[in-house]
C-alpha cells in the first residue's frame, strides 16, 4: 500500500482552498452598502426624546425610505442647522431626509423625490398680544420697526424671510437665541418676546408638548403666500447618484408621494387644519410632476 503523503506537504493546497471558500462566501458577495442619513434636531422635524420621539416628520420620512430601500444597511443621525450646512458640503457619503433644494447646495448634492411642502412661516404670538396685530397691515418688515414688539428667532435657522431678518440683525426689536425652538415658544408664553415665527406643524408639536390648548395664534405674513418644497439629498457623487436615481424609481407618482409621505406630515397639522394643508399637499405635488 502507497503512504499517504507526509502532511506538511498538504499544508499549502490546504490553505489555498480554504481562502478561496471565504472569498467567494454568499455572505461576503451579498455584503450591503450603507447609507448613512442626517435629519434636522428641529422638532417636528427631528424628534430626539420625550413621548414622540422617533415620531418626527423626518424620522417617518427615513422609516419610509428604510422600507423602499431593503438592499442598504441605514443609520440615522440629528443635526442643528449650522451642523447641516457643513454635512450639505462634506465629500464623504450621505443623505439628507429633507432639505430645501436651494441652487447654492447644488454644488454638492443630487437631489432625490420630493417630499415635505413647507408651509409659510407665520407669526405666532398669544392671545394677550394678538390684538396689536388686528388690522395692521402684517408685513414683517413693518413689524420690526414697533418698539414695543420684540421677535424672538432661533439663532442659525435658516427662516423663509431671511432676507429681512439680516436686514434687521442689529434691530434690537429681532432677539436671536441659540436655543431650540420650544424655549421660544415658552419665552412666549412667560412674555419674554411678544412673537416668534413658525409654521402649522411646529405649532401643533409646541401645543402637544407644552401641554395647552389654544394659548397661541398665528397670523399670516404680508411677504409669504406661498408653499416651499423640500427633497431627499444625497452626496453629489457616483454613490449618491445611484441612491437617488433608485429613490426616484419607488417614489415616481403623486399617489406614492400622497400615500407614503403626505400622512407622516398630517400628524402635526392642528385637525382644523389638516384639509387645507392637504389640499395644498396634493396640488403642489401634482403640479410637480407635471412640470418635471
Amino acid at each position: 500500500m502507497a503512504a499517504w503523503p507526509q502532511l506538511h506537504l498538504w499544508k499549502p493546497l490546504y490553505v489555498v482552498l480554504l481562502l478561496a471558500c471565504f472569498s467567494f462566501s454568499p455572505a461576503m458577495a451579498q455584503e450591503k452598502s450603507s447609507i448613512h442619513w442626517s435629519n434636522f434636531n428641529i422638532s417636528p422635524g427631528g424628534i430626539l426624546n420625550g413621548q414622540f420621539e422617533g415620531q418626527g416628520v423626518g424620522d417617518l420620512f427615513y422609516q419610509t425610505y428604510k422600507a423602499a430601500l431593503p438592499e442598504y444597511e441605514h443609520s440615522l443621525t440629528y443635526a442643528n442647522p449650522a451642523r447641516m450646512r457643513r454635512i450639505i458640503r462634506e465629500p464623504k457619503n450621505s443623505c439628507i431626509v429633507y432639505i430645501f433644494h436651494l441652487p447654492e447646495y447644488s454644488k454638492y448634492r443630487h437631489w432625490g423625490p420630493i417630499n415635505y411642502i413647507a408651509p409659510p412661516n407665520r407669526i405666532i404670538t398669544t392671545p394677550k398680544i394678538a390684538p396689536r396685530f388686528v388690522q395692521k397691515n402684517l408685513a414683517l418688515a413693518d413689524i420690526l420697526k414697533m418698539n414695543t414688539m420684540r421677535l424672538g428667532a432661533m439663532g442659525g435657522r435658516m427662516y423663509r424671510v431671511q432676507d429681512i431678518l439680516e436686514k434687521n440683525k442689529n434691530n434690537p426689536n429681532l432677539l436671536r437665541f441659540s436655543t431650540p425652538s420650544k424655549n421660544l415658544y415658552q419665552m412666549l408664553l412667560a412674555g419674554r418676546i411678544e412673537y416668534t415665527l413658525g409654521d402649522w406643524t411646529e405649532l401643533t408639536f409646541m401645543e402637544k408638548t407644552l401641554g395647552v390648548e389654544n394659548q397661541f395664534v398665528t397670523f399670516p405674513m404680508k411677504e409669504l403666500t406661498g408653499y416651499t418644497p423640500n427633497f431627499v439629498s444625497c452626496t453629489k457623487n457616483t454613490w449618491g447618484k445611484e441612491v437617488v436615481d433608485k429613490l426616484h424609481e419607488r417614489f415616481n407618482s403623486p399617489e406614492i408621494i400622497e400615500q407614503k409621505i403626505l400622512p407622516s406630515i398630517l400628524n402635526w397639522v392642528r385637525s382644523s387644519d389638516k384639509n387645507a394643508y392637504a389640499s395644498e399637499y396634493k396640488n403642489f405635488i401634482k403640479n410637480h410632476f407635471n412640470n418635471k
